[in-house]
């Protein structure tokens, strides 16, 4: 069993310095904490840098959200292409921990996806031209056929703890069914076709204190634009459409919390747990990239 864990959660350049945020856990209290750097295409590390400052040194404490700071053009020239960082923990009994992160710093994620449990025969059984020409309890030889929400989503940020993503959905319901009739009683056969369409802005909110660079468990809040289409044929010569109501109109939200498991760094899978804006499950790939 590890005795320290490190994590290095971003590599960010700003100008000529480079900022490394980590976070540090251990049964001792204390560290030394050296950091080194290599090129992509090389297979060893350089020695420890030595223009650096901030949470680096001898007798580090354990902590989350820590930060190292490296004054590039002390050390090199400059700094191009990409890099990878390692950070060491060495505890006064020399055990040591390392941790690597790549300057290819993720900028962005795409994810597309498939929900689950969306409920989209339910949604047709509020509509007001259902209740007003159905009888209760009254439909049988049904047929459903379903493609369940698939959608699309773009994620902008980088490590941060606040990013905005941008959600795009579809689903699609036809639901063909006997029944007896609300106004006559008596039994015709009718076709419900639904289909939804979502664009979502969302906020989302990363647990940097939990996350590393292969797992980022997240909250998400949003609202959207939905638009609905309905088609309704019966053989009942008297049914009629009315116009149908909705409380929210064209107004959707989701509310969900979820996490990004990544494979590697930049491949992953996401699961997520919600409501509103699609299905209760919600599974897909992600891509992340800078």
């Amino acid at each position: 069993m590890k005795s320290q864990t490190i994590n290095i959660i971003s590599v960010e350049q700003k100008n000529q310095k480079i900022y490394i945020n980590y976070n540090l856990t251990g049964t001792q209290n204390k560290y030394d904490i050296k950091i080194y750097v290599k090129s992509k295409l090389s297979y060893s590390w350089s020695d420890a840098l030595i223009s650096v400052y901030g949470d680096v040194g001898p007798d580090q404490k354990v902590g989350y959200n820590k930060q190292i700071i490296w004054d590039v053009l002390k050390d090199r020239d400059g700094l191009t292409g990409e890099w990878i960082f390692g950070i060491e923990a060495v505890s006064k009994k020399k055990k040591t921990n390392k941790d690597i992160y790549s300057t290819n710093n993720p900028k962005w994620s795409f994810s597309s996806y498939v929900d689950f449990f969306s409920f989209l025969k339910s949604g047709i059984q509020f509509n007001r031209n259902y209740n007003s020409e159905v009888t209760f309890d009254s439909e049988y030889n049904e047929s459903i056929t379903k493609i369940i929400p698939i959608g699309l989503k773009f994620v902008s940020g980088n490590d941060k703890d606040f990013r905005f993503s941008f959600d795009f959905n579809y689903s699609k319901c036809n639901y063909d069914f006997e029944y007896e009739s609300f106004s006559s009683f008596n039994n015709y056969s009718m076709n419900i076709e639904k289909s939804i369409f979502r664009a979502s802005l969302f906020f989302e909110f990363h647990n940097s204190k939990k996350s590393d660079k292969y797992y980022e468990p997240y909250t998400i809040f949003g609202f959207g634009y939905k638009q609905s289409n309905y088609i309704f044929e019966s053989t009942n010569p008297d049914f009629e459409l009315e116009e149908n109501y909705w409380l929210l109109g064209n107004t959707t939200f989701r509310f969900a919390k979820g996490f990004n498991f990544y494979l590697s760094d930049n491949l992953g899978i996401l699961l997520e747990i919600g409501i509103g804006g699609g299905g209760m499950l919600r599974t897909g790939l992600i891509y992340r990239g800078s």
